[in-house]
């Protein structure tokens, strides 16, 4: 079988708690690193899964790997909106000798509908691994 898992944001390790954080999109898939986003609005924070405004923001953008996955090779934050293609908004190679840990806060502001997500690759031994994040949908505003 595969390496690939789903890690789930819960409030707690129930069989209950893991389902609420499924329900509302609290989840990643990874055969390797782990990537992460949250929104940061004057309105509150909102997690993978939330519906945020998404004007005047920014992004904060946490990635993790080990040793048995390899330093990271690239971190990317994705932006789609309705009717248009999704356009890489943010992309990073983290620097150092080897790279395990990347973190950064980008600015980000849209009137239009859509979503934010994030992806991480790794390396090490010749493969290459993954991970990608559910989305932070964006209400966007309507225009008259």
């Amino acid at each position: 079988f595969g390496f690939v898992r789903t890690a789930v944001y819960s409030p707690s390790l129930s069989s209950m708690g893991i389902l609420e954080g499924l329900r509302k999109g609290r989840a990643i898939i990874t055969n390797g690193p782990f990537v992460t986003i949250t929104l940061l609005e004057k309105g509150g924070v909102f997690n993978m899964g939330d519906e945020a405004p998404g004007q005047q923001s920014e992004v904060r953008i946490e990635a993790l790997s080990t040793p048995e996955f390899g330093a990271l090779t690239q971190v990317t934050l994705y932006h789609g909106a309705r009717g248009s293609a999704e356009k890489k908004i943010f992309a990073v190679a983290p620097e150092g000798n080897p790279r395990y840990q990347f973190s950064a806060l980008w600015p980000f502001s849209s009137d239009e509908a859509g979503y934010l997500r994030a992806e991480v690759s790794s390396k090490a031994g010749g493969k290459s691994y993954f991970g990608m994040t559910n989305p932070i949908y964006l209400k966007g505003t309507e225009k008259k």
